[in-house]
């Protein structure tokens, strides 16, 4: 072996091994594991900006960029949470430090281009395997879950009909990553001399295409076929090279997953197919490379208008194939499984018809647009599939029939009464991208991705300047839903900058790449240039980047985004921008400014972990915890509110009196920071301690930070109500000193609802006990009741026709479970046969309670308890009364009315006696 030869061999080994470590790095960080390797990556920071020459960041682009990353770090002296700043802020300067260090790098040269693609495709083939793995074997899954606890990619596998999820437990995401390790590796195969590594890179396209079409992202995959037209656009003269490696690799690598969909989810030996599979693709790909690779290459640069054809020839191929795809159907044959298909029925009534082997079933469900984008249904039909009559809502946007059978029976055909026929088998396209396309054009995810963008804007618009601070999306999203929704982020990337940056952070990002699409723009014609057979796949990856992060949350993964901040740094380096003359930054003085930021957000880590590790330590007296959490609260900048909450709750618990005062003080400040989770435990304190003006506050807080959550909502007045409405142990509303701030506060609490419920989409479903508690407030808010009315109202009263809680505002009391035949006022109208059904909270299962009820004809009344039992009654002067039996089972009772004749109830009272 030669000495370059062994030169290159320890340079690749070294970068197989760098792969290797980033992958495992990734994974790690991914797992929550995140402050160490900060630290580490900020020591990393401070030597590149100290030792090496700064001149290759003197330039627009660059310094724009920079920029961006340092505003996001000053945007914690106004983030809306130290710590989620600090999980997401982590992320970014990391890849900060992956950006500076392929910017500053001494030497560079298209080999050092070529070296990065080789890490970055290393990379993705690492997690393409895993990928697989762990969905088959499962082997890589148990040792993530025995060696990383809280690894967040805990639900790799096949997600049931559609689809992989990868290594990171989601599938966009990984197919971003994918996709850059694919361009990478082509770019790598056509500029490949030896013909032992070109077919090593082409193998690497095999592996990381063959997981990514198994990903089968809906917009991973349509920001990569634009990457790719970009590609072979932006490829010159080397354009036959690179069409022939994406043919020889996409041809086999569809035909290998088409194999592989029926080993979804089985089990045995069945399971590991995927592997097997997975092999057998890049054995074909590899072999094609290497019998046809190079011959097709070459014939196809000779021939220029060949390459053309070829390139036409694919298209319409393709095009010819996925209409073909969406055309060619035939009979379902069910294997245990059920069969879910979408169509577009007008509004109205319809008949499904259907010609089967045997008996089938099916479930049908309506979705108009609100119901899209809150995943929620309606269904409309459900039973025997053989002429099934159901109604399409008005405003439906979409139906999904579900059709169920037992194995072995064949649905031939399914029909509407419209004329529309279902597809049902798809000849052509292997079932987990059919299923996928069910409902495109109403698609859950895609609808709903609006809301995020929508909801992104409103938190940007409430500090449009500076911004909410990074990390500010997740704590502060229940703050302007209209329903409720999981998500950490956007899935857009620009406007997360936007809302947690503001206008002065998104201008500097915006710019900055701006400027990398220009300086692109102006090498396009540099056929010269040492880098134009790189030039293409740089193209391809920086376009793949800028669109996937507009519709996904690419950029939250700690992998994706260094190799995103990578890709910026060649673009810069490779598009040599001119040099701005900032030779005052050259100089010791300007490195220890450039320096500052960095250094203060180091020290703040290392304060964190220091206090932190304080913090946890086992103590011996419970004077000891104090002092600790104390120090804790005035040290770390970053999870002070932690510790504060922690003395708060404490100070309590352990009847701590001297310690009260700084609990106060502590619980005062918290209350000002933006929350979804601390005034909920804040309200816990100030009630249990009679400080009932904080418990309204921390009450209201809890509405305005956590508006979409109706469990917060319930929760907060569970815990009102057994303060405010438990008689046994005094309540405060008893008291004159209390009653009427306490009242005007609860009524204000209530009316907050009331308007969340009349400006959202979803309606916040409270239960049967916050029901009753809020007809209690107002039962006492009507008149100036004496303490004698006050206590009969919080011990006996269950109904009242004139005090109901309507926190919904459709004025029919929330306490209405079920009704037919009767409308809603100040009174109730009765239809003949009128029903209405109320769902009560019991205030004891030890005494009966009473029921009267006033109305033009008592006679024609009849009520009944939850067990269907008829109540008997009398009747005296227009008023029915009778004794509801006592309640054993639990604390909520059903109490049903009916009325034989139509007629008009002015009056309904329950309490118990």
């Amino acid at each position: 072996m030669s000495n370059q030869q062994a030169a290159s061999f320890r340079s690749d080994l070294l970068i197989f091994l760098t792969s290797i470590f980033i992958s495992v790095t990734g994974l790690v960080y991914f797992s929550g594991h995140y402050k160490i390797l900060t630290l580490i990556a900020g020591a990393a920071c401070l030597y590149l900006l100290l030792r090496r020459d700064l001149t290759p960041i003197f330039n627009l682009p660059a310094l724009l960029f920079l920029a961006y990353i340092s505003i996001s770090g000053l945007t914690r002296l106004w983030a809306i949470s130290g710590k989620f700043f600090l999980i997401e802020f982590s992320e970014i300067f990391v890849a900060a430090v992956f950006f500076l260090a392929v910017m500053l790098h001494q030497r560079f040269d298209r080999e050092t281009v070529r070296s990065l693609m080789k890490l970055m495709a290393g990379v993705s083939g690492i997690y393409s395997l895993l990928s697989v793995e762990a969905a088959s074997t499962g082997i890589t899954k148990k040792i993530l879950d025995l060696l990383l606890s809280g690894y967040q990619g805990i639900s790799v596998g096949f997600e049931k009909g559609t689809r992989l999820t990868g290594i990171m437990g989601n599938a966009n995401i990984l197919s971003s990553i994918l996709a850059i390790g694919i361009f990478c590796s082509i770019c790598l195969a056509c500029g490949e001399e030896k013909r032992k590594a070109r077919l090593l890179y082409t193998g690497l396209t095999a592996l990381n295409s063959f997981v990514f079409l198994l990903l089968f992202s809906m917009g991973g995959t349509a920001c990569f076929i634009l990457a790719v037209v970009c590609y072979l656009i932006f490829a010159g003269k080397g354009r036959s090279s690179v069409l022939v490696r994406m043919l020889e690799c996409a041809v086999p690598t569809v035909v290998w997953v088409f194999v592989t969909f029926p080993f979804f989810n089985q089990s045995g030996f069945m399971a590991v197919a995927p592997l097997f599979t997975m092999a057998g693709n890049i054995i074909t790909v590899v072999l094609l490379e290497a019998l046809l690779g190079s011959r097709m290459s070459e014939t196809l640069s000779r021939h220029s208008k060949l390459t053309v054809g070829v390139l036409t020839g694919t298209a319409v191929l393709a095009c010819a194939f996925i209409v073909l795809g969406v055309i060619l159907t035939g009979a379902y044959t069910f294997g245990g499984d059920s069969l879910r298909r979408s169509s577009y029925p007008a509004a109205g009534e319809h008949t499904l018809s259907i010609e089967a082997s045997g008996p089938v079933n099916v479930t049908i469900i309506s979705q108009d647009m609100s119901q899209v984008m809150m995943h929620t249904e309606t269904v409309v039909y459900r039973g025997s599939a053989e002429n099934a009559v159901f109604t399409v809502p008005e405003n439906s946007e979409v139906c999904y029939f579900t059709f169920t059978a037992d194995e072995g029976t064949v649905l031939e055909t399914a029909n509407l009464d419209s004329g529309e026929t279902l597809k049902l088998k798809y000849t052509l396209l292997p079932g987990f991208i059919a299923n996928r396309l069910q409902g495109l054009f109403a698609n859950q995810n895609a609808i709903q991705r609006t809301v995020f963008f929508r909801d992104g804007m409103k938190m940007f618009r409430n500090s449009p300047i500076v911004g909410n601070g990074v990390g500010s999306f997740e704590t502060g999203i229940t703050s302007v839903q209209e329903f409720t929704y999981a998500t950490k982020y956007i899935h857009n990337h620009y406007i997360q900058v936007l809302l947690e940056a503001g206008i002065v952070g998104f201008l500097p990002f915006a710019g900055a790449l701006l400027c990398m699409v220009f300086l692109m723009l102006k090498r396009r014609k540099d056929t010269e240039w040492e880098l134009s057979a790189e030039y293409p796949a740089l193209w391809a990856c920086l376009v793949m980047t800028l669109t996937h992060i507009a519709m996904e949350v690419s950029m939250s993964i700690m992998v994706f985004v260094w190799m995103a901040y990578v890709i910026f740094a060649l673009v810069i380096r490779c598009s040599d921008p001119a040099p701005l003359r900032l030779s005052f930054l050259k100089g010791v003085a300007g490195r220890a400014v450039i320096a500052v930021l960095p250094v203060i957000f180091v020290l703040s880590l290392c304060c964190n972990l220091i206090v932190g590790r304080i913090a946890g330590s086992s103590v011996h007296t419970i004077d000891q915890f104090f002092d600790n959490m104390e120090l804790a609260a005035t040290l770390d900048p970053y999870e002070a509110n932690d510790a504060k909450l922690s003395y708060v709750m404490q100070a309590f618990n352990n009847d701590q009196d001297s310690r009260m005062p700084k609990a106060n003080e502590y619980a005062a400040d918290l209350l000002e920071y933006q929350s979804n989770t601390i005034p909920s435990v804040l309200l816990k304190y100030y009630l249990y301690t009679a400080q009932y003006e904080g418990a309204l506050k921390a009450a209201n807080a809890a509405a305005v930070y956590s508006a979409s959550n109706g469990d917060v909502w319930n929760e907060v007045i569970f815990e009102m109500a057994q303060i405010f409405t438990n008689n046994d142990s005094g309540s405060p509303l008893m008291s004159e000193r209390h009653n009427q701030i306490l009242m005007d506060g609860l009524l204000d609490y209530y009316r907050t609802l009331q308007t969340r419920n009349a400006n959202s989409m979803e309606t916040i479903d409270l239960s049967p006990a916050s029901k009753d508690f809020f007809s209690r407030i107002l039962a006492l808010s009507q008149t100036s009741l004496s303490l004698d009315d006050v206590e009969f109202i919080l011990e006996n009263w269950l109904f009242n026709l004139s005090s109901f809680c309507d926190a919904d505002n459709n004025s029919i009391p929330d306490q209405v479970s079920s009704h037919k035949g009767i409308s809603f006022g100040e009174s109730w109208n009765f239809s003949e046969n009128g029903t209405v059904t109320l769902t009560l909270i019991s205030r004891s299962s030890r005494y009966p309670s009473c029921v009267t009820i006033q109305c033009d004809d008592p006679q024609a009344i009849t009520v009944t308890d939850e067990f269907g039992t008829s109540v008997e009654g009398t009747i005296s002067d227009g008023v029915w009364q009778g004794e509801l039996p006592e309640i054993q089972r639990s604390e909520e009772m059903t109490v049903t009315i009916h009325s034989s004749v139509p007629q008009q109830l002015t009056q309904l009272n329950i309490v118990t006696e």
